[in-house]
């Protein structure tokens, strides 16, 4: 298999919008007559190849209309939950993340504010407590 046959091939899977089970088998067996057809033509180009089986958005244009609707809905209505599913996911974790960031700044706020206290009554404290010595009054 040369470099334009593995290129068509990568091309033809990258077009898939995605790739269920269905997708997989007809991907395989049309993998597999492309094989046949490169060790047929062992020189075949990438035009080449799109010449005899079509440009890869074809393939799976094609493979889709060839498709039953049931199944075709079905696919699409599948991935379209967990499409749904997953962006549920994701701001539910950036609310959480968000809430618990919260409560650590405000946490740390709060200690931050018992230290200050207890800083300032500490200084109260120790100037209430400093004896003053007698001649020191004037500097």
């Amino acid at each position: 298999m040369n470099k334009d046959t593995a290129k068509y091939i990568k091309s033809i899977k990258i077009a898939f919008p995605f790739f269920h089970k269905s997708e997989k088998r007809f991907f395989s067996d049309f993998v597999s007559t492309i094989r046949d057809y490169a060790e047929e033509h062992p020189n075949c180009t990438y035009e080449e190849l799109q010449d005899n089986f079509g440009s890869p958005k074809d393939v799976v244009v094609n493979y889709y209309d060839t498709m039953d609707q049931n199944v075709y809905y079905m696919i699409f209505k599948r991935v379209h939950y967990i499409h749904y599913i997953t962006i549920t996911t994701i701001v539910l974790l950036f609310i959480l993340f968000t809430i618990a960031l919260s409560i650590l700044i405000h946490e740390k706020y709060k200690y931050n504010q018992t230290i200050i206290d207890h800083i300032d009554t500490t200084i109260t404290s120790t100037e209430q407590n400093t004896p003053v010595i007698k001649g020191d009054e004037n500097k």
